[in-house]
């Protein structure tokens, strides 16, 4: 239809006296559907917004199933997550969708599109920005001024907050990014994540703020590689993973700081529009193919479990992850790390202290838990459960030194908790020697635990008598895979997010017949994330080693010392939530 048939009375609105009212001579059909499109009005927001973007770019956007699936999912949910193959066409599309979102209202709106580099945010998602907005028709190309450079569209010169904006998030200091991300405010703002798989977590910060604005929208998108990864933690269905039906194309998940749902898109490679139509192939030979498909299968010698294929051609996490990690997300659901314990036989509280003296630590972790033996239809075992986690604080101004202060808050938060000296651990590798001396010094014998050096000579556990020393490369290998260990051996709960995240991140590599885990200070450069959480894990794991917790299940023999008078009080109540003795005295 020409612009100028369109009738004056269409979608259920009189656009004659709209346009008298604007000032107007006419209301343009293109027009028309921003403004059904903004207020859902007409034939609903998700109609509009798809006959705009054909009007819009008629020759060079070609509308297919899996294009319409991403826009409605975007009209629907303000939360809301893509995850899917390499070549289906979402960074198009989220190009697409947020230049014609803005341009609805662009005086009142900003879109912010992150990727994780500015190397790749110009290869990817700003590329087809750029693209689409000086491809707009004439009377609409004016909209907002291109400045390729700053990766920028203004609406004006002069508002920093109306525009579109590219955004590079694993360059810089995260609490900076997280600043500039919060300090737009505008009637609509719409975050988008491209390569949302390789974002660090804390981004999410972000968006408690970001949600006050009027309307928000908040979208992710990336290859699943790894359900511990942000785009595996944001496609988590409501049920968690162990409720994932691989026939899923779409599923409910967390919506974050926003009300209402959330929403998971899943594409899926065979099902991809170029695999069901050989001409929309022959259009669009970017998108994923069965050509494509079969030479992807080829390459992994016919295994559609590999890692790699199920990534980036079935579209679909991969069990275990890309790569081989201290911990997975199999391991975690299976053997119930996250839930709380509940003790037959008691439990004594124990504390450890990572102070991040070695291998570039950000903080220091002052992780606190309880260990105990339980008796249950799951067997007799051993039980490590992780409670609260702190985070040490540090004055610059005060007069006393770091370590000092490091000691006093310990001491002082342990006897809060009931935690004796003889409880207690923390990393005395290096530097750390110094302050084990001060803590023994100002408060009792502790234990030390050094990551370097050489492993010991225990064994793995009780069902592998093979030595730690003959299976690791070094101590640090040995500390984290004592906790897969106890893992694996139903023995430990209370796994907190932050050092679930960290462990099934840090790689393992198999070479000369050992293990290695990945250096702490090579996992902070790949992933700009410091295990510090879960390097606290594994020092209170090594301290309920050396009190005689092992990894097994079955009839685990009891060293009668091990039976304190506090153990036997509390034998009585069985209850996780049973008072601490020392905290009654």
């Amino acid at each position: 239809m020409n612009e100028n048939e369109a009738p004056p009375i269409q979608f259920g609105i009189n656009w004659t006296e709209a346009a008298k009212r604007s000032g107007q001579k006419f209301v343009p059909l293109v027009q028309r559907h921003a403004y059904c499109a903004y207020h859902n009005l007409g034939n609903g927001t998700f109609w509009h917004r798809r006959e705009r973007i054909k009007a819009m770019w008629p020759n060079n956007y070609e509308h297919h199933e899996w294009s319409e699936r991403r826009l409605r999912s975007a009209c629907n949910y303000n939360w809301v997550a893509w995850a899917g193959p390499g070549g289906c066409g979402k960074t198009t599309d989220a190009a697409v969708q947020g230049l014609e979102w803005w341009l609805q209202a662009p005086d009142r709106s900003a879109v912010i599109l992150c990727s994780t580099t500015m190397k790749m945010l110009k290869k990817r998602i700003w590329a087809q920005v750029a693209h689409y907005h000086q491809s707009l028709p004439q009377g609409l190309g004016s909209v907002g001024e291109l400045i390729d450079s700053d990766t920028m569209i203004r609406w004006k010169k002069g508002d920093t907050k109306n525009g579109i904006f590219g955004i590079a998030v694993e360059e810089g200091p995260i609490d900076e990014i997280i600043n500039n991300l919060i300090g737009i405010h505008t009637h609509r703002v719409f975050l988008w994540l491209d390569e949302c798989q390789g974002v660090r977590e804390a981004i999410l910060r972000a968006t408690r703020n970001m949600a006050k604005n009027p309307i928000f929208i908040f979208g992710a998108m990336g290859n699943p590689e790894n359900q511990n990864d942000l785009l595996g933690r944001i496609c988590e269905p409501i049920g968690g993973w162990s409720t994932f039906d691989e026939s899923l194309e779409g599923w409910e998940i967390d919506p974050g700081p926003i009300k209402g749902k959330g929403w998971c898109e899943r594409f899926h490679g065979p099902l991809s529009p170029a695999c069901r139509d050989p001409e929309f192939a022959k259009r669009n030979p970017w998108m994923i193919n069965s050509e494509q498909i079969a030479n992807d299968l080829r390459s992994v010698k016919g295994n559609e479990n590999d890692p790699s294929y199920c990534s980036q051609t079935l579209g679909l996490w991969p069990r275990l992850g890309l790569d081989s990690t201290v911990l997975d997300i199999s391991i975690v659901e299976k053997f119930k790390c996250r839930e709380k314990a509940t003790w037959t036989h008691g439990f004594e509280r124990v504390a450890a202290l990572d102070p991040a003296f070695t291998e570039g630590g950000d903080k220091k972790i002052l992780q606190f838990g309880r260990m105990g033996l339980v008796h249950d239809e799951e067997g007799r075992r051993w039980v490590i459960m992780f409670d609260e986690t702190m985070q040490v604080p540090i004055d610059s101004s005060s007069d006393k030194p770091v370590e000092y202060q490091i000691v006093e808050f310990c001491k002082d938060m342990c006897k809060l908790k009931g935690v004796s000296s003889t409880n207690f651990a923390t990393d005395s590798s290096g530097i750390g020697r110094g302050l084990r001396s001060i803590f023994e010094v100002q408060w009792g014998p502790i234990e030390g635990v050094e990551f370097g050096g050489k492993p010991t000579e225990r064994p793995i556990d009780e069902s592998d008598m093979k030595r730690c020393d003959e299976a690791y490369d070094r101590m640090s290998t040995e500390l984290n895979l004592a906790v897969r260990t106890f893992a694996m051996a139903n023995g430990i709960r209370g796994l907190g997010r932050e050092a679930e995240t960290q462990f099934c991140s840090r790689k393992t590599i198999y070479k000369n017949k050992k293990t290695i885990v990945e250096k702490k200070s090579d996992m902070k450069l790949r992933s700009q994330r410091s295990p510090d959480e879960s390097d606290a894990d594994c020092i209170l794991v090594e301290l309920c080693r050396r009190k005689g917790a092992v990894p097994a299940s079955g009839d685990v023999a009891v060293i009668k010392d091990q039976i304190t008078p506090f153990n036997r009080q509390e034998d009585e109540y069985a209850s996780e939530n049973y008072l601490n003795f020392y905290a009654l005295s």
